[in-house]
């Protein structure tokens, strides 16, 4: 019986004749699970994220790849600045296919210095020793005011990524954080207010008024950025914009980002 059971899975696994190679590569907006971002330019303290899927991964019949994957990042003078050695990996993919989706992510410092950056993350099929590269350029932008390393995530400790799209009942986790603000001459405390609303398809706002947090008092003035995390209960189905605004009422600076949420109805 078992034999049988692993001759019709043997038999049902799709063809994976093809070489090695990677599709689909994008930077993402918004987290690992985002989509693809407007531009590649970054401020300082934001994080850089490339996704992409891996092709032709030669898999066992139980559907386990076994892989290398390694990143460098370059200047624009071709110096190497950061690199990650090649990790292995396995990975069982249950679904069969030919593809398994992958990315890598880089960390940028408020203290990073403007210019042009290269990203190459490589990977080679431990079964077939094949190794094939995907590469991106971004630039970091001087420091200025603006949100940065946002995301989405599970759970309230952002330590499960989210996609932005859920069903009703679950809760999304927008996190980020703010740099570049000013701070009061006389408490050196800055005075920064953060507002979220959600739109429908016609760009009507889902509440009167939205929701807001701020910091006003209490900051170490040793402190370059700081933290913001909203809640957002998906409680009904539809295609949705958020809308995120930061103003620094010192400064009066203000930064907005907007992006797409679908909620997909309930499975009956």
């Amino acid at each position: 019986m078992y034999q049988m059971l692993a001759l019709a899975a043997l038999t049902l696994a799709p063809a994976q004749d093809g070489p090695l190679s990677i599709s689909n590569d994008r930077i993402t907006f918004c987290g690992e699970f985002g989509p693809s971002r407007p531009n590649n330019r970054f401020l300082p303290g934001d994080t850089f994220y490339l996704a992409f899927d891996v092709d032709n991964l030669k898999m066992d019949p139980a559907g386990v790849v076994s892989y290398m994957m390694g990143m460098e990042v370059t200047n624009a003078a071709g110096q190497s600045i950061y690199k990650q050695p090649p990790v292995k990996s396995e990975m069982v993919l249950p679904l069969g296919g030919n593809k398994m989706p992958a990315r890598g992510f880089v960390l940028l410092d408020v203290t990073t210095p403007p210019g042009t950056y290269n990203c190459k993350l490589t990977v080679t099929d431990l079964k077939s020793s094949a190794v094939k590269s995907v590469d991106k350029a971004f630039e970091v932008l001087p420091p200025a005011f603006g949100m940065v390393g946002m995301f989405t995530s599970a759970d309230e400790k952002a330590e499960i990524p989210a996609p932005l799209m859920g069903i009703p009942g679950q809760v999304l986790y927008l996190n980020f954080t703010v740099v570049g603000f000013g701070r009061r001459a006389d408490t050196k405390q800055p005075d920064l207010v953060t507002e979220l609303k959600i739109l429908d398809q016609s760009g009507k706002p889902m509440t009167e008024q939205p929701s807001t947090l701020a910091y006003d008092k209490g900051v170490d003035e040793k402190l370059s950025q700081l933290p913001f995390i909203f809640r957002i209960p998906m409680n009904r189905s539809g295609v949705y914009t958020v809308v995120v605004e930061a103003t620094c009422k010192v400064t009066d600076k203000k930064y907005k980002i907007s992006f797409p949420l679908t909620v997909l109805p309930s499975a009956k």
